[in-house]
């Protein structure tokens, strides 16, 4: 019989979302991963389309999920609150179980376990079967811990080893129609039905005959000495190999969390690889949009000084216009009081004297003034 393993480990952050999306959903190339494996990895439970048709993140499925929320229309997300709970599901390596009916169960229980918001909305980001990478299949389970009051708690679920080993204890029970059993419970060997194990006990005693001349009471003790000799060694044997099996199955999950252990340090090492090289994308980009706002600074005050200078040249123009204007005026005079100067002399030195009489008033008042 093969055994079911379940972890879980929680996401504090939108950061971190980020990760999981990029590993679970093959956004990077994972180093311990099988390329020509990738067509055999699903998404059991699809996080869907925006409604530009652009796929959806769990950061997308989690700001969705908490503006559902009446709590959040005036409360604001813990600082350090838990955004999300990532569960990783497997089993025994090399167990031939029916994969299909697996992968199903796994989504119903995620399901029945996890989405326990009065408002029925489902809780699970998405569930994303993985069959790409060295180890045993598996599945990864991206949910938002939103608890029966409508808030945000991961408490709910994690916080102590009871919950821990009743999530443990509900998921295995969901398992055994795959002929999977939960195996080590608190690092002890399972429980064993007691009844069975006395039975399997006292089947394994052989006792003596009657000696010759014995009496039933020196047979009954004699006996009973000997059954109880066989008992401490049976039980001695039963130990030792229960030991042995406890020792092979802790080996055996050992080994499944060490390959999860690596999955997870190779993704993350990948994934803050990535994600340095989006930030100096991001920085170089901040300084191209800063040296363009600069450049258009620069390029709409050159506009606006060819427009000061613009607006001065139609000033002038005007100006010159107008002055034209009057010169145009005072040549006519002046040709009019030449030709009256030759016609009629005295006539265009009473005129002038006028003028000079006039212009004479305006100095004085303009002195006045």
């Amino acid at each position: 019989m093969g055994y079911c393993f379940f972890s879980t480990e929680k996401v504090k952050s939108q950061g971190e979302l980020t990760s999981k999306y990029i590993h679970n959903y093959r956004q990077i190339n994972v180093e311990n991963a099988d390329n020509s494996l990738l067509h055999l990895n699903e998404e059991l439970l699809e996080l869907g389309y925006d409604k530009n048709g652009v796929p959806k993140t769990y950061n997308d499925f989690f700001k969705e999920r908490i503006d559902s929320l009446p709590y959040y229309k005036n409360h604001k997300i813990r600082k350090n609150a838990v955004h999300a709970i990532e569960v990783i599901t497997t089993f025994s390596k090399g167990e031939d179980i029916d994969i299909q009916s697996w992968k199903k169960k796994n989504v119903e229980w995620m399901q029945n376990t996890f989405n326990v918001a009065k408002d029925k909305k489902s809780n699970i980001a998405s569930i994303v079967y993985h069959a790409d990478e060295p180890g045993n299949v598996h599945c990864h389970a991206i949910i938002v811990p939103i608890d029966e009051n409508g808030h945000l708690n991961a408490s709910r679920f994690l916080d102590g080893s009871k919950k821990l080993s009743d999530l443990q204890t509900s998921y295995a029970k969901d398992m055994e129609e795959f002929g999977l059993e939960r195996g080590l419970e608190g690092s002890q060997a399972r429980h064993q039905d007691i009844k069975k194990y006395y039975a399997g006990l006292n089947r394994g005693i052989e006792v003596d005959p009657p000696k010759e001349n014995e009496s039933a009471l020196e047979y009954h003790n004699r006996i009973l000495d000997q059954i109880q000799e066989l008992q401490a060694d049976s039980m001695r044997r039963r130990d030792e190999a229960d030991r042995e099996a406890r020792r092979k199955i802790d080996e055996e999950r050992i080994q499944q969390r060490k390959i999860l252990e690596r999955e997870l340090l190779t993704a993350k090492s990948s994934i803050s690889t990535d994600i340095d090289k989006l930030y100096k994308e991001k920085n170089d980009t901040e300084k191209e949009i800063a040296l363009l706002h600069s450049q258009k600074a620069q390029i709409e005050k050159t506009i606006h000084d060819l427009q000061m200078q613009v607006d001065d040249f139609y000033k002038q123009q005007a100006f010159v216009q107008e002055n034209i204007g009057k010169i145009e005026k005072y040549e006519y005079i002046e040709a009019q009081y030449r030709r009256l100067l030759q016609s009629d002399p005295e006539q265009a030195e009473m005129i002038n004297s006028l003028l000079l009489a006039g212009n004479s008033e305006k100095e004085q008042e303009n002195t006045i003034i």
